[in-house]
């Protein structure tokens, strides 16, 4: 299911031809709310969230810290969820996982550089480091948002001691909090339209896909330590970007205004921005 794209025209056709909902033959609009996109800068990375990428990282750990060190900077935040948007989208790693609206965001993310990140999927070929071509996925499902149980995780990540390691600790942390806690609640992803309490999701059209505390297996319950499955509101279809054509798709982004400057929108994104189109190229953008 799986079509490459050369430019952004071939990419539009291919998003107006994504824009249908199954079981459904009304076509919709190229920025219908129903839809939202992923582009990620390598074919055969994961849809993981930061939290579960390689080096391991302490979910609690980190968002105490967090918490303690902008202070100031989130007292005016109401939730521990709104707080980890705030953290999210300000580069902390955590169990969300960055969609959006808009298709043309979702093919910038797609043209940037790779970085051989060893965040693979473990039955992709030797060589996988090096591949550069980049994918966009789209999704469509609104079915499983939960806005009760996206509160209580946050709550369960910023109040739990530490990381448990039996997930009969997580159901009994979460019977307290909630009195109809049922546990496929909890062993589910969850989709977030968030409350624009930083500018990038206001620029970058942005929402998210929570990864969920715990796995569901055959004998029970598991946590959750691998993230997000592609059919987890996803569908099967996917643009693919060859390495080749990204440098390309990058100058035509530039010139109706998608560059590091106006969708990340510090100071020095946008000056590098300036720098790029001066110099008539895109240069390699770290991120």
């Amino acid at each position: 299911m799986d079509e490459e794209v050369e430019d952004i025209t071939h990419y539009l056709k291919w998003v107006k031809k994504v824009n249908v909902v199954e079981n459904d033959e009304a076509e919709l609009s190229f920025f219908q709310e129903c839809t939202y996109f992923r582009g990620q800068a390598s074919e055969v990375w994961n849809l993981a969230p930061g939290i579960f990428r390689d080096p391991p990282t302490d979910e609690y750990a980190i968002t105490q810290k967090a918490k303690l060190r902008l202070y100031n900077e989130t007292s005016f935040l109401n939730s521990n969820l709104d707080m980890l948007i705030y953290f999210q989208h300000y580069g902390l790693r955590t169990r969300f996982l960055d969609v959006t609206f808009n298709p043309l965001i979702a093919l910038y993310m797609a043209c940037l550089p790779s970085n051989n990140r060893g965040d693979c999927k473990n039955d992709c070929r030797n060589d996988c480091k090096d591949d550069n071509n980049g994918a966009v996925y789209c999704g469509h499902e609104y079915s499983r948002t939960d806005s009760y149980a996206a509160k209580c995780t946050a709550d369960y990540i910023f109040n739990a001691a530490a990381a448990p390691s039996h997930a009969e600790d997580v159901i009994a942390y979460l019977s307290k909090k909630v009195n109809d806690a049922k546990v496929e609640r909890f062993a589910t992803p969850i989709f977030i339209h968030p409350p624009i309490n930083n500018p990038r999701i206001e620029i970058q059209d942005g929402a998210f896909i929570m990864a969920p505390l715990l796995r569901m297996t055959q004998d029970g319950y598991m946590i959750n330590r691998e993230g997000l499955e592609r059919s987890d509101f996803f569908d099967k279809r996917r643009a693919i970007i060859k390495s080749e054509n990204k440098q390309s798709i990058l100058m035509e982004l530039s010139a109706i205004g998608f560059d590091c400057g106006s969708i990340f929108r510090d100071i020095s994104s946008k000056l590098k921005a300036i720098m790029q189109k001066e110099e008539g190229r895109i240069a390699r953008i770290d991120i």
